[in-house]
């Protein structure tokens, strides 16, 4: 076994003094960043930096009357900038309060960690151990893992494709426990002689300044310090702040050559309070102010690799902004579609975007000409503590994205049933600029279909959630709607209501009405051979739906102007008072249907054909149709086409009516997203009442060997994973 591992498994292990009372993994991991500082310190023979009393063999010969306080008292004081002149001991120690309670616990930690071989001679061991104790947190942990530790194998694969120069200033804006920085400090240390061929001038470079980062999260940037002095890096740039504040914009936060980073996903506690964060000023989640940030803080010419959540790929509005100006102001050469649960909830969806910042300021043209997007997502297996993923499964990516960390190695496209192809930057506008592209079978739900214990479903019930929150709140931002959760109707309020435009008659800008006729049909859909016409039932609220049909007499032959065609805008003549005036704008090629009596065509320019598709759907288009309508209130009700002709609505000008657009179609989706995530969790809150039961009633052999659990440690248990459900 590797030594660092063995040291590792053998601190897990002595968790157990403490979990009875409470404390959280975390709060255990950071327990023992005091006490291998201590004793990193005798072990390494330097402890000048500590007063005597609060040295390592001071503690281990404390009685057990004496040790809890002694403890306490070296806790406050090592953080006291007054006591203490070194600043890297006060920054580990800044407000550390210990979580043992009883003086025997801590004697057994104690003595625990001084009974271990720490091979005083290699330094190493200590870093390698630590880092191991931070894999073991976030694997344990599970909620939230993500946002303070990403998984070493995607590290190390990032930081080899990149490749980390001496000399270059490398920048992790959101460094967790320091995982990005220490890699890529260990790829420079192992190609110039652990920086021995370097000059002493450049030696002090890297070691005080070439790695520079932001964490505001006082326990994890006490995790990140810790992380950085065991191997050996104590930089000058690291700051215990927030990236989306004023702090973040600092000039040696700036000019980065290379950026490698893992921003926190989901929804933070409001937009950023910088200034010079002009497309995302008003974004209050994480994920996408951390991407306009990375953009900026490149110098000319830098390169970056960036995790993202798949929402960054395809959100409307402001994160259709931020894509378009990534593409414009960087050469967005490669997406990588990570696989589902690496971040231990399979919920999480993420991805890597590598980017390399133009030679210019603001180019003329984009800088992005193609994008090449690996999936190693689609068809994957389950990865999870049974499954970890290996530094292996990356090599076919490695591979496919070459030896230049620029994106410019020689590259294959390998086509619809290949992993890696290539979309030029006309195709990708031709999508709306949704860099969310992917071309195989994508089977991460049926991944979570087979989860079975209540604490992995837990954690991905939380990912849904998280990202239902998300679009809640991105959607009440881009709307104004000052609520969390706006309905259709309201959406569509805000886009029409407006006594700024100039009303016309529907009839104005029609070129016609055209209609079939009402004809005798078999009530089924048409074969491929065959002809039909379409029923009132194929135009309702959602999407046009072309089984909704009956098929056409072999005798009868339409006229070709009743065919119905892609893009047409189609109007319920005839319905229910919920569903007469219903309109679609048909979205997929119909083969051989044509329009009956009861379902209209409005012919009316591009450039407007959407506008009174979604006017007609607000709520002001549906008073004017209901009015309108003729018929029994409780049956069936007609809308002539005089009465649609003079049908009023605002007509701003074209530019006014796209951007008008644009926000009613992103408030749609991203409704849609919501109803989907919200399904999903349903779906997975059922399943964890069962895997609960299961759980509950469930034999299996205890650690000691014998046939059944206690039922009082069992009913422990099981307590504790609903509060970790209801949590969630």
């Amino acid at each position: 076994m590797n030594p660092s591992n063995d040291l590792v498994n053998r601190l897990w292990r002595l968790c157990a003094l403490l979990r009875k009372d409470g404390v959280t993994y975390q709060q255990y991991v950071t327990e023992l960043t005091y006490l291998l500082f201590l004793k990193m310190a005798s072990e390494q023979k330097d402890e000048s930096r500590i007063p005597e009393q609060y040295r390592w063999a001071a503690l281990k010969s404390a009685s057990e009357t004496e040790v809890l306080q002694r403890y306490r008292q070296a806790l406050i004081d090592l953080g006291d900038g007054t006591k203490i002149a070194d600043r890297s001991v006060v920054a580990i120690f800044q407000n550390a309060a210990t979580i043992v309670r009883e003086p025997a616990n801590l004697r057994k930690l104690i003595d625990a960690i001084d009974g271990l071989h720490w091979f005083s001679e290699e330094r190493d061991a200590f870093g390698d151990t630590y880092e191991g104790l931070l894999q073991k947190m976030a694997e344990e942990t599970k909620r939230g893992a993500g946002q303070y530790f990403t998984p070493r194998v995607l590290i190390d694969v990032m930081v080899r494709l990149m490749q980390p120069k001496a000399g270059e200033v490398i920048q992790d804006p959101a460094a967790g426990t320091g995982g990005f920085l220490i890699a890529a400090d260990r790829a420079m240390r192992a190609v110039t002689d652990d920086y021995f061929e370097l000059s002493p001038k450049q030696q002090t470079f890297q070691l005080q300044s070439a790695l520079r980062g932001l964490e505001n999260v006082q326990d994890t940037f006490r995790l990140l310090l810790m992380n950085l002095h065991l191997h050996k890096i104590d930089p000058d740039h690291l700051d215990f702040a927030d990236t989306l504040s004023p702090s973040g914009a600092q000039p040696k936060f700036k000019d980065a050559d290379l950026i490698l980073t893992n921003p926190p996903f989901g929804p933070a506690g409001g937009p950023p309070t910088r200034d010079d964060l002009t497309i995302t000023d008003r974004v209050s989640s994480y994920q996408l102010p951390f991407v306009e940030h990375c953009i900026r803080a490149l110098k000319l010419g830098g390169r970056a690799a960036v995790v993202v959540p798949d929402n960054v790929l395809f959100d409307d509005g402001r994160g259709k902004q931020l894509r378009q100006r990534l593409m414009n102001w960087c050469n967005l050469h490669t997406i990588l579609r990570l696989p589902t649960g690496i971040f231990y909830a399979q919920g999480v969806k993420t991805n890597v975007l590598f980017f390399t910042r133009a030679d210019e300021e603001a180019p003329a043209k984009d800088a992005t000409t193609a994008v090449w997007v690996y999936d190693m997502r689609s068809g994957a297996p389950a990865y999870g503590k049974t499954n970890p993923l290996r530094l292996k499964d990356f090599d076919e990516f490695a591979r496919a994205f070459g030896e230049n960390p620029f994106g410019f190695s020689s590259r294959v496209d390998r086509g619809e049933i290949g992993r890696f192809r290539c979309f030029t930057r006309e195709e990708i506008a031709a999508r709306g600029d949704s860099l969310d592209i992917d071309w195989l079978k994508d089977g991460s739900d049926d991944i979570e279909d087979r989860l079975e214990a209540p604490e992995d479903i837990a954690a991905t019930i939380e990912a849904h959630l998280s990202s239902a929150l998300v679009e809640a709140r991105a959607l009440a931002e881009e709307a104004d709607l000052g609520m969390t959760t706006p309905s259709m109707g309201e959406v569509l309020k805000i886009c029409f209501d407006s006594s700024e435009h100039e009303q016309i008659e529907l009839g104005s800008i029609l070129y016609g009405i055209e209609a079939g006729k009402n004809l005798r049909c078999e009530e089924r859909p048409p074969l491929d051979h065959e002809l039909g016409v379409v029923k009132v039932s194929a135009v309702t609220w959602g999407r046009f739906d072309p089984l909704e049909s009956k098929t056409l007499p072999p005798s009868y032959s339409p006229p070709e102007k009743a065919r119905i065609r892609l893009g047409d805008l189609l109007i319920s003549r005839a319905n229910t008072i919920e569903l007469v005036g219903a309109v679609v704008l048909v979205d997929q090629e119909p083969k051989g249907l044509f329009l009956s009596d009861k379902i209209l065509r409005l012919v009316v320019d591009e450039d407007a054909k959407k506008w009174v598709l979604w006017f007609l759907r607000s709520p002001f288009g549906r008073k004017q149709i209901e009015e309108l309508a003729t018929g029994n209130q409780h049956s069936m009700r007609n809308i002539s086409q005089d009465a649609l002709r003079r049908i009023r609505l605002p007509f701003p000008p074209v530019e006014n009516r796209r951007a008008l657009i644009e926000r009613v179609e992103s408030g749609f989706a991203r409704i849609d997203r919501l109803e989907a995530e919200i399904a999903r969790t349903q779906e997975l809150l059922a399943r964890a009442k069962f895997a609960l039961l299961e759980r509950t009633f469930e034999r299996k052999p205890a650690p000691g060997g014998s046939e059944e659990q206690s039922s009082n440690s069992l009913l422990d248990k099981t307590t504790s994973e609903q509060a970790t459900i209801q949590n969630a």
